[in-house]
């Protein structure tokens, strides 16, 4: 006769019902980002992002995934920009959905890991319950804001879900009479991780702690009965790591004798390994605390590395208290273990390649996982003491128990829409950032250049001053000093600025082309181009400095030399509008009529509405007797802006000789 039941040992069927738990995450994980998706782009997201050339063409794909040693995490980016440009918006729904499927990911493996046969019996009525509540809390606590709301960081996301779908893969595996096709989709999901970041090289290690800890029982039963499958996923690892030349990257960070010295205005870094190793236990036990109490939560710590015994020990000995227990958790109670050493593992990396910032909040995306299971499980056996004491029933245990998760999933999800607000401008991150830590130049900085980014002058210049003074001989705060004393048309302060920008930083170029632009605007031309020559020579790829020494050719009628240099500025950066529109008037100077008009056109390929460029092709059209084409692109220039008295005057003088004189 044959047995009905599908769950024999007491577990529940996978009922309606439980089949809805994973949209709760869903609709908590959206209520809890709801208000992410007006993010600014922030600290690194420029650079990355809206600077960044190799994303702007989808259909180049060698170009999309050559151009970076992340090519998984350029890919999206590249498929964001090719869906709506620089929309902000569609970027942070890219991000918050690689977030809520690693969440459902995680739901799915601790459900089929406490069904597992070892642990169907004692875990397994509750399985679907235990799931939601450790899935819902990690994907709206607010400490995950950093990797999610935080544009760049979906690389951190991106890899954590690649992560756990390598766990989930293995345990479809075993499970599943497609076995191979499963653990196959764990090596591609080690590679594809890869592509995304360095820190899935931590997932060979804790998938064979898993398969001991869960499934095998003994490390002995793991390679006997799944050592090709964990060879495949160590490969695949490798593999892409070479391939992408990420694991390169980090290999030349351990090994090279570089200086991990601190660069003046940027984020502080440890000197030495001992000093980043003496740092990370007190950065470690602040993750700890911001797992169960996530207030201060800062984008830009700048740590400073710790020096004194009063700093290292008491910390150093908390750390080595917690990694003992682990050890012995490991040996005596597997599973508790387990999850310790998950988040020791993951963490592992970053605590030790001493060449890294100090201290990240988005380190702690997926090592919080290990502290929530802990946390839950623990939790859960307090609450059931006074429970059973009371003889409560089942239904009245699960009641409790949905309602604690309830609301701590509310408190942190609130928290988390909080936490969302800093994201919606510069302004207001570093304005956070500040209130968290005053004594940081760099923050004074940022916050400085978000204000002059806005035209308040006067408050950027009260904190680059501060930087100035926290950081003496900060030589990013002097050029900005002096980039915002330009604009209010202090030219002699601004000289003076960028003068001690460059005395404490000689070969710092982008002070030294500040410096030429505003000598070139007093008539200094000739000084004006020495100080490009050397903004230059000091950093080749340096467009601005290009641009900027043609113009200063031109001036000085120096045309072909200019041409040259506008040339230079377009091969590092195609889309330079005011490049191709100087070189067209530079082509033009030389009667290269075909060569000014290409560049003219190109250059309102990419800004349509730039009026310098209309009125540019229109006086070539001019002076090269063809009139409709004049008076089309002069018709153009007072569309844009119809109280243009030089076009209108010139259009007037192109009707009249065209004998239009009524229009």
């Amino acid at each position: 006769m044959n047995n009905k039941n599908p769950n024999p040992e007491g577990a529940p069927a996978w009922s309606a019902p439980n089949r809805l738990l994973p949209l709760v995450i869903v609709a908590a994980g959206v209520l809890a980002y709801h208000n992410s998706f007006s993010g600014a782009f922030l600290l690194d997201d420029p650079r990355r992002i809206m600077h960044n050339e190799s994303i702007r063409n989808l259909y180049d794909v060698r170009e999309v995934v050559a151009g970076s040693q992340r090519p998984v995490v350029n890919l999206s980016l590249a498929i964001n920009y090719a869906l709506h440009k620089l929309d902000v918006r569609g970027y942070h729904a890219f991000n918050l959905a690689v977030h809520l499927l690693a969440g459902l990911t995680l739901y799915g493996i601790i459900r089929r890991t406490l069904l597992l046969p070892a642990l169907r019996h004692r875990y397994g009525r509750g399985a679907p319950w235990f799931a939601l509540a450790t899935s819902l809390i990690w994907v709206v606590h607010p400490l995950q804001t950093e990797s999610v709301t935080y544009i760049i960081q979906r690389a951190e996301s991106m890899m954590g879900l690649f992560y756990l779908l390598i766990v989930y893969c293995l345990v479809r595996g075993v499970e599943s009479p497609l076995r191979r096709w499963w653990f196959a989709a764990a090596a591609v999901s080690a590679a594809v991780g890869m592509g995304c970041k360095t820190i899935i090289i931590t997932a060979p290690a804790v998938v064979v702690l898993y398969d001991r800890t869960f499934l095998a029982g003994s490390f002995r039963e793991v390679f006997r009965l799944r050592w090709r499958v964990h060879a495949g996923v160590i490969a695949a690892t490798v593999a892409a790591g070479l391939w992408t030349g990420e694991g390169l990257h980090v290999l030349n960070k351990i090994t090279t004798e570089e200086s991990g010295t601190r660069i003046i205005g940027s984020p502080i870094r440890a000197r030495t390994p001992i000093e980043y190793w003496a740092t990370q236990p007190a950065v470690i036990l602040r993750y700890l605390r911001l797992s169960y109490w996530p207030s201060d939560l800062c984008l830009a710590y700048d740590w400073q590395p710790a020096r004194s015994a009063g700093e290292i020990v008491p910390s150093a000995v908390a750390l080595v208290v917690l990694l003992a227990v682990t050890i012995w958790a490991l040996v005596r109670r597997p599973i508790w273990g387990f999850s310790a050493a998950w988040f020791f593992i993951i963490l592992a990396p970053t605590s030790t390649f001493w060449k890294l910032l100090l201290a990240f909040e988005h380190r702690m995306y997926l090592p919080l996982l290990g502290v929530m299971v802990l946390s839950l499980a623990a939790g859960h056996r307090v609450l059931m003491v006074p429970l059973r004491h009371l003889h409560a029933g089942i239904r009245t245990q699960r009641f409790v128990m949905v309602a604690v998760v309830a609301l701590v999933g509310a408190l942190l999800g609130y928290t988390t829409v909080e936490r969302n607000e800093v994201y919606r401008s510069p302004i207001a991150m570093w304005t956070d950032v500040l209130s968290k830590r005053p004594q940081n130049a760099s923050t004074h900085l940022n916050l400085g250049v978000a204000l002059a980014n806005q035209g308040r002058l006067d408050e950027a210049i009260t904190h680059f001053t501060s930087a100035a003074r926290l950081a003496p001989g900060n030589s990013r705060a002097f050029n900005n000093l002096g980039l915002a004393r330009a604009k209010q048309n202090r030219p002699d302060e601004a000289i003076m600025y960028y003068d001690k920008a460059i005395r404490f930083k000689p070969d710092y170029a982008e002070a030294w082309n500040n410096l030429g632009v505003e000598l070139g605007l007093q008539g200094k031309h000739e000084r004006s181009m020495e100080c490009f020559h050397k903004a230059v020579t000091l950093d080749h790829g340096y467009a601005d400095g290009h641009y900027n020494l043609g113009i200063a050719m031109i001036l000085v009628g120096r045309v072909d030399e200019a041409v040259e240099q506008f040339e230079t500025a377009l091969t590092i950066e195609p889309d330079y509008v005011d490049a191709h529109n100087e070189l067209g008037v530079a082509l033009f100077q030389r009667n290269d009529i075909d060569g000014a008009r290409q560049h003219f056109i190109e250059a309102l390929r990419l800004s349509p509405d730039c009026l310098k460029v209309h009125l540019n092709l229109a006086t070539m059209w001019t002076k090269t007797g063809r009139l409709q084409r004049a008076i089309t692109e002069y018709r153009e220039v007072l569309r844009i802006q119809p109280d243009h008295a030089a076009a209108r005057q010139e259009l007037k003088a192109a009707l009249a000789r065209q004998r239009q004189p009524d229009e």
